[in-house]
């Protein structure tokens, strides 16, 4: 089917989809965030643990040709990649 990658079971996943996981699993071990700078804190945390993981980053540059290709044969549609 156009716009499925082929072994996409395998991706380690949008990077949004990551980054959601990463921020939700330090959001559980925290008070609630009472102002916007405590959320842009949490926020930029997040990010920056994700930045330091060298595997997730090689892992979701590795899957660029293959995610690249995904969306043009879906015409630029939503793709599961």
């Amino acid at each position: 089917m156009a716009g499925l990658c082929e072994g996409s079971n395998e991706s380690p996943g949008s990077l949004k989809t990551i980054f959601k996981r990463i921020l939700r699993s330090n959001w559980a071990e925290q008070p609630p965030v009472r102002t916007p700078e405590e959320l842009w804190d949490r926020v930029l945390d997040a990010w920056e643990k994700m930045a330091k993981n060298l595997d997730l980053s090689h892992n979701l540059v590795d899957s660029m040709p293959r995610r690249m290709r995904a969306d043009v044969d879906a015409g630029g549609l939503w793709t599961r990649c």
